[in-house]
């Protein structure tokens, strides 16, 4: 009976494998298809042809194995660009294209954050770095601050009003009363931060601390860490350490940052949200260029059928 037990837990676990291997190829197809779509739109947008992307043959051959030959297009005839621009907008998968920038945001979020940890951390201890968090956030307990701050300055235009319309931003409880308020279904209670599963970006205000650093708690007794994946990265003292016993709120960011992107895009028609989420997904090229708009000859000289 415990051999048959372990063959069918086997089974199972082959099955799981199977089916999560399954979404990251279609996750990965979908993006590449993204990628096409992008271009095509540019090619559709641009007057110009000069400065439309390459459109050859080998580039939009990314599209084959989607079962849609419309996305391969001979490149020695003439084409329709209505045509082109609705076969481009008709294959653009929004909801892929959202995840993939919620992930990307909340990957630079936690690169900024690191940054900033480690240009706090690296001044000494003492008057010069408090004379420099003071610079930073004003003379008080900045755990709260440095996690919105961070928040506010690597995230994309669709988490403006959320953050904007946080009220005292440093302190932790605020932070707390407004996600209950906003996004009830992304804070939940942990009376043991240990032995909860927490997700790579979860911002965390604990109750209590134990590691004895008590300028690193708020006078309300609290103290907000974010979870970088392995450890919880912490502000007001600066440093680093496993989750251990303690009770908090655990704020799930990603799945704010989902939700406010989808509710942005349901205010716009399928093309502009197909050229918003595409603008958002070429930010880099975007803060190179020191503009918030993304033109079709901005598109055209950035997008590349590498993609991500």
């Amino acid at each position: 009976m415990n051999h048959e037990s372990q063959d069918r837990k086997a089974r199972i676990a082959k099955i799981k494998r199977y089916k999560q291997l399954k979404r990251l190829q279609q996750c990965r197809r979908k993006t590449r298809l993204n990628i096409v779509a992008a271009k095509m739109l540019t090619y559709a947008s641009v007057p110009v042809l000069s400065l439309s992307p390459s459109l050859d043959n080998g580039s939009l051959a990314e599209a084959r194995g989607y079962n849609n030959e419309e996305m391969i297009i001979a490149t020695d005839k003439v084409v329709d660009i209505k045509h082109l621009q609705t076969v481009a907008l008709n294959n653009y998968d929004i909801s892929t294209a959202v995840n993939n920038i919620v992930a990307n945001d909340g990957a630079e979020f936690l690169a900024q954050l690191n940054r900033r940890f480690s240009d706090i951390s690296s001044r000494p201890k003492g008057r010069e770095r408090k004379a420099y968090t003071s610079e930073l956030y004003g003379n008080i307990n900045y755990c709260n601050m440095a996690v919105v701050q961070t928040l506010k300055d690597t995230d994309t235009d669709y988490l403006a009003d959320f953050l904007n319309n946080l009220q005292n931003p440093a302190l932790c409880q605020s932070f707390i009363k407004y996600i209950e308020q906003t996004h009830p279904d992304c804070i939940r209670y942990a009376d043991d931060i240990s032995r909860t599963e927490l997700k790579k970006g979860d911002i965390l205000v604990m109750n209590v601390s134990r590691r004895n650093q008590s300028s690193a708690i708020t006078s309300s007794g609290k103290h907000t860490v974010t979870y970088d994946g392995e450890d919880l990265i912490s502000f007001n003292s600066e440093s680093r350490y496993k989750p251990s016993h303690e009770s908090g709120h655990i704020i799930n960011m990603d799945k704010i940052r989902e939700k406010e992107l989808r509710r942005k895009l349901q205010t716009m028609s399928k093309t502009e949200a197909v050229f918003y989420l595409i603008s958002l997904e070429n930010k880099t090229q975007l803060a190179q260029s020191k503009t918030k708009v993304l033109s079709p000859q901005i598109l055209a000289q950035n997008v590349s059928i590498g993609g991500r």
